[in-house]
């Protein structure tokens, strides 16, 4: 499942991305990864985090990536409230828990994305719309290879 993504997501000055993961490994290599592309992020240890980040932020994500398992407040809760509040924002759940029917039976929206773990940071720009890695405008510390668990 692919969504595309309206504004170039390239475009620093246009795009912010919120990563929620209860994972900081996982928090940090993203934020890099993106980094190398010159995408503005900002990171929440879980989705309760997320959500008061979103909801006091002069500047909403134009994109949030959650984690389902999380403490506090899963991936499908923040789903939940972010499309209450603006269906705009993009929505992207990662679970390692394959069984995304069962998952997605307790959510009021559907997600604009999803990844099982691991994936690739191939994958991740393929949810994103794009037929293959673009190239990097910055050198990361990570190889683009590198893949999350």
């Amino acid at each position: 499942m692919s969504v595309h993504v309206d504004r170039n997501l390239l475009d620093p000055d246009e795009n912010l991305i919120l990563i929620a993961d209860d994972d900081a490994d996982v928090r940090q290599l993203l934020s890099e990864v993106f980094a190398a592309y010159n995408i503005r992020t900002m990171t929440a240890y879980d989705g309760y985090d997320a959500w008061n980040q979103i909801r006091k932020s002069d500047q909403k994500p134009d994109i949030v990536i959650t984690d389902f398992f999380m403490p506090r407040m899963n991936g499908i809760e923040l789903l939940n409230a972010v499309k209450e509040m603006d269906e705009s924002i993009k929505v992207f759940l990662i679970s390692g828990c394959a069984d995304w029917n069962t998952l997605m039976a307790q959510s009021e929206y559907q997600p604009d994305g999803r990844l099982d773990k691991p994936f690739s940071v191939l994958d991740l720009f393929q949810l994103m719309g794009y037929s293959s890695l673009p190239q990097p405008v910055a050198r990361s510390t990570k190889s683009s290879a590198a893949s999350l668990t």
